[in-house]
C-alpha cells in the first residue's frame, strides 16, 4: 500500500528529534527470528532510515540491504540478534549498535514496557514478523531519543558519564554525539538529586564500581505483594531499635528479592564488561527475584482508581494469570512475569466487582 508507506515515512520523520541531521542510510533497525532448537536464521526484517524495508531469510540479501549503514538498532540486538547474524569477516570496525531494550526502563521508569506491545500478535495468527518488530524498534528508538532530549542537560550528562562505558548504552550516546564530560560526576549527582537521598552516601564508590546500578537505582527485584511489606517492616524495626544504615542494608540483603549494590564488588574487564561479581558481608551470591507462588492469596484491589470515562466504567478488570506459556522472545512481560500462574475460577467468581459506589 504505497499510500500507507508514505504516511508511515512522514510519521517517523516527525518523530525524529529536531536538530539531528538525517543521512538516509545512516541508521537501520533490524530483527531476527531464530530457530528454537537448531538456532538457524528463520526470518529477517529490517527498515532503513530512508524508509526502505526488507524481509527475507537470505543473509546475503540482508547484508546487501544494510550496506552503508553506520548504526544498527534493535530490541535485544546485542545479546540475541548479533549472536546469530554476522557478515563473513565480521561487522565493520566502525559499526555502532544500539539496543532499545536497556534504554526503555531507564527513560520510561514508570512504564518500562513502553511501545513494546506486539499488537500484530493480537490481530492475527501469523508467526512472529521480524519486519513488524523492526518497525516497532524504530518507533521505540525515536521515543527514547526524545525522552532523553527532554531531560535536563545535567541529567543527560550524568547518564552518559555513568553508562557510556557499558556496551549496551555506548552506541546510543555515540549516535547522539554524547561523551562523558563531567569532571566531577559524584558532585553533579548530588546537585541533580539534592534532598532525594542521604547526603553522606559515598557516591564515588558507586560511580566507580556500580555505575549501572546507580543509574537505574533498582533495589527490589520481582513482585512486590509479599516483598514490599517485609522491607517496610524491617525499616520500621531498624528505626525503632536505632540501627545504623550498614546494619539495615545487611539485614535487607537477606530478604529474597532485595539487591543491595554496596554489598557487591564488581570487577570489570578492559572493554567495560563484567569479569566477576563478589558478594560480601553475608549477601547472597545471586539475588533471586521474588515471585508470588499462590495467586489466590495475592492481593488484588476491589476499589480501583479509574478515570471518569464511560468505556472504563462499563468494564471490569480482573487479573486472571501472570506469565505466558508462549515465550515469545521479543516480549519482556512474558519473561518478567514467569512462571505462569493462574488464579482459580472459584476465587475469581467470589471476587467483589467494582461498582459506582466503590470506584474512586
Amino acid at each position: 500500500m504505497p499510500g500507507m508507506r508514505d504516511f508511515m515515512d512522514d510519521f517517523f520523520a516527525l518523530l525524529q528529534p529536531r536538530g539531528m541531521q538525517s543521512r538516509p542510510e545512516m541508521l537501520a533497525f533490524i530483527d531476527s527470528e531464530i530457530g528454537v532448537t537448531d538456532k538457524k536464521v528463520m526470518d529477517l526484517g529490517a527498515v532503513r532510515q530512508d524508509g526502505q524495508q526488507f524481509r527475507s531469510a537470505s543473509l546475503r540479501d540482508f547484508f546487501a540491504f544494510l550496506s552503508g549503514t553506520e548504526y544498527l538498532c534493535g530490541h535485544n540486538i546485542l545479546h540475541h540478534d548479533l549472536r546469530y547474524i554476522s557478515p563473513q569477516g565480521g561487522w565493520p570496525s566502525g559499526m555502532g549498535f544500539i539496543d532499545t531494550l536497556y534504554l526503555s526502563p531507564l527513560l520510561f521508569p514508570r512504564n518500562p514496557y513502553h511501545s513494546l506491545l506486539k499488537d500484530d500478535k493480537l490481530q492475527s495468527d501469523e508467526l512472529n514478523n521480524p519486519l513488524n518488530d523492526a518497525l516497532k524498534a524504530q518507533k521505540l528508538f525515536y521515543d527514547e531519543v526524545n525522552a532523553f532530549r527532554a531531560l535536563s542537560p545535567r541529567r543527560q550528562a550524568i547518564y552518559c558519564g555513568l553508562l557510556y562505558p557499558c556496551r549496551e548504552f555506548r552506541g546510543f550516546f555515540d549516535y547522539l554525539g554524547c561523551s562523558p564530560t563531567l569532571p566531577n560526576l559524584p558532585e553533579a549527582i548530588r546537585q541533580e538529586f539534592a534532598g532525594r537521598f542521604c547526603q553522606s552516601l559515598d557516591l564515588r564508590v558507586l560511580v566507580e564500581q556500580l555505575p549501572l546500578e546507580l543509574a537505574y537505582a533498582l533495589a527490589l527485584i520481582g513482585e512486590g505483594e509479599e516483598l514490599l511489606p517485609e522491607v517496610v517492616e524491617l525499616c520500621r524495626r531498624a528505626k525503632a531499635e536505632g540501627w545504623d544504615k550498614p546494619r539495615l542494608l545487611r539485614a535487607a540483603a537477606q530478604i529474597q528479592g532485595v539487591y543491595v549494590p554496596s554489598l557487591y564488588d564488581v570487577d570489570y574487564k578492559e572493554d567495560g564488561t563484567v569479569r566477576a561479581i563478589t558478594a560480601r558481608d553475608g549477601a547472597p551470591e545471586k539475588v533471586v527475584k521474588r515471585v508470588v507462588h499462590h495467586m489466590d492469596r495475592a492481593y488484588y484491589p476491589a476499589k480501583t482508581i479509574v478515570p471518569s470515562t464511560e468505556i472504563v466504567h462499563d468494564r471490569v478488570t480482573l487479573e486472571v494469570f501472570r506469565g505466558c506459556i508462549r515465550g515469545c522472545r521479543f516480549c519482556q512481560a512474558g519473561y518478567v512475569y514467569r512462571p505462569v500462574r493462574c488464579r482459580s475460577r472459584e476465587q475469581l467468581a467470589r471476587r467483589p466487582l467494582p461498582t459506582p459506589a466503590t470506584r474512586r
